[in-house]
C-alpha cells in the first residue's frame, strides 16, 4: 500500500497531516493523547469514503502511536502503588475506550473484506495482524472489566469469536505476525485465543487488577505451550463456544462434543511452571517474563499457583445445581468501609454487582 490515490474530506486522509499530528501529541500527558487518539478511531471509522486499504494505513498508523501512552497507563493502573479513586477511574475510562475503538477499527476491517469494499483486496496478507490486533484490543477490554469485577459482555465475546473464525475459515490461523515493533515474540491468531481464554477463565472475580495483569503476561510467556482441539479430551480444562460466544466454561463431567465447540488444555506447560516456581523461592523474577513493571517474587508466585490450580488440578464438583437468578447487589470497597458498612453507618455502595446465579444457600 502507499499513499492515497483519491483523498476523502478528512484531516487523517493525508498520511503526512497524519504523522505531524501524531507528532505534536503531548508526551507527557498520556491520558489526554490516549483520549485524543481514541477520538480519531471513532472519526475514522465513521467517514465512508475512505477505501480499506487506506483506512487500515490510518488505523495502523493510530494504533501504534498509542502503545507508549498505553503502557504509560497501564503500569500506574495495574501497579502495585494504590491510586487515588478518581485518577483509577480516569485512567480505566481512558483504556477501556481506547481499546473498545480500536477493537472496532480492526472488526471494520475485516468486514471490509467480507464484503469485498473497495480497497480490500489489498487487506489479504495483512489479515493475521488485523485479527491478531482486534483479538489483543478485545482482550484490552475484557481486562478492563475483570479488574473492575464486571461482567464481560456478550458483544464482546461475539467480536472475538468471528475473528477467530474467520481465521479458521481461510487458513491462517497458525500465521505468525509481529503484533507490535517492539514484541518480543511473534504471535499467531491461534495462539492469541488460546492466550485470552486461558488468561481470563482463572483470574475472572478471583484476582486484584494488579495480580490479573501479572497472569496476562504470564499466559502470553507461555503461549506456545497450550493446546486447542475441536473434541474433548482428557486434559481439556475449558470450552467455548464459536456459534453461541460467551464466557468460557470449565470443562466438567457434563460436557460434550459438538459443532463449533473448541476446547483447552494447558498442554506441556506443568514443567516450565514447576522451573519457575524454584526461581522465584529464590526470589528471583526472570527478567524473560516481561511483566510491564516491578513486581516481588512473592506476589508473581501466588499468581502462578493459581493459574497452575486451575489449568492442572481437577476442579472440585459442586454439591448442588445452581438456581438461575437475577439480584442487584450493592458494592463496598475496602476493609475501612466494609467495617463501617456493617456499624450502620450508612456507607453507600460504590457500584452494584448483577448476580445471575446463586446456590441453594443463598
Amino acid at each position: 500500500m502507499g499513499f492515497f490515490d483519491k483523498k476523502p474530506d478528512h484531516p487523517l486522509a493525508d498520511i503526512e497531516a497524519t504523522q505531524q499530528l501524531i507528532e505534536d501529541l503531548p508526551k507527557s500527558d498520556a491520558l489526554k493523547s490516549l483520549l485524543e487518539i481514541s477520538d480519531w478511531f471513532e472519526s475514522v471509522e465513521q467517514i465512508n469514503d475512505f477505501r480499506a486499504d487506506q483506512r487500515f494505513e490510518i488505523v495502523q498508523l493510530l494504533d501504534d502511536a498509542a502503545r507508549p501512552f498505553l503502557a504509560k497507563l497501564a503500569r500506574e493502573y495495574y501497579g502495585v502503588t494504590p491510586l487515588a479513586a478518581f485518577q483509577e477511574a480516569r485512567i480505566r475510562v481512558a483504556l477501556n475506550t481506547f481499546y473498545a475503538r480500536a477493537a472496532q477499527a480492526y472488526h471494520g476491517l475485516l468486514t471490509d473484506y467480507k464484503n469485498n469494499s473497495k480497497g480490500s483486496a489489498a487487506l489479504k496478507s495483512y489479515l493475521p495482524l488485523i485479527a491478531v490486533r482486534g483479538m489483543h484490543a478485545l482482550q484490552g477490554n475484557i481486562k478492563c472489566s475483570a479488574a473492575h469485577y464486571e461482567k464481560v459482555t456478550p458483544a464482546i465475546w461475539q467480536l472475538f469469536a468471528e475473528f477467530y473464525a474467520h481465521a479458521e475459515s481461510q487458513k491462517y490461523a497458525d500465521t505468525l505476525v509481529k503484533l507490535y515493533t517492539y514484541s518480543a515474540f511473534d504471535i499467531t491468531v491461534r495462539q492469541k485465543f488460546l492466550i485470552v481464554l486461558m488468561w481470563y477463565a482463572p483470574v475472572a472475580s478471583k484476582m486484584d487488577r494488579t495480580r490479573i495483569h501479572i497472569a496476562e503476561k504470564l499466559v502470553a510467556h507461555w503461549a506456545t505451550h497450550f493446546l486447542l482441539s475441536p473434541h474433548i479430551t482428557t486434559d481439556s480444562v475449558l470450552s467455548f463456544n464459536l456459534a453461541q460466544p460467551d464466557t468460557p466454561d470449565r470443562v466438567s463431567s457434563n460436557s460434550a462434543n459438538h459443532a463449533n465447540m473448541l476446547f483447552l488444555s494447558a498442554g506441556s506447560v506443568g514443567p516450565h511452571i514447576e522451573r519457575l516456581f524454584k526461581t522465584l523461592e529464590d526470589n528471583v523474577v526472570p527478567d524473560e517474563l516481561a511483566l510491564g513493571g516491578i513486581y516481588g517474587a512473592t506476589v508473581v508466585a501466588d499468581v502462578v499457583r493459581s493459574l497452575a490450580t486451575f489449568w492442572i488440578n481437577p476442579p472440585p464438583m459442586r454439591r448442588h445445581a445452581r438456581h438461575q437468578v437475577k439480584v442487584k447487589l450493592g458494592v463496598v470497597h475496602g476493609f475501612e468501609n466494609i467495617v463501617r458498612h456493617v456499624a450502620a453507618e450508612n456507607v453507600p455502595s460504590e457500584t452494584s454487582w448483577d448476580a445471575e446465579d446463586i446456590s441453594t444457600t443463598g
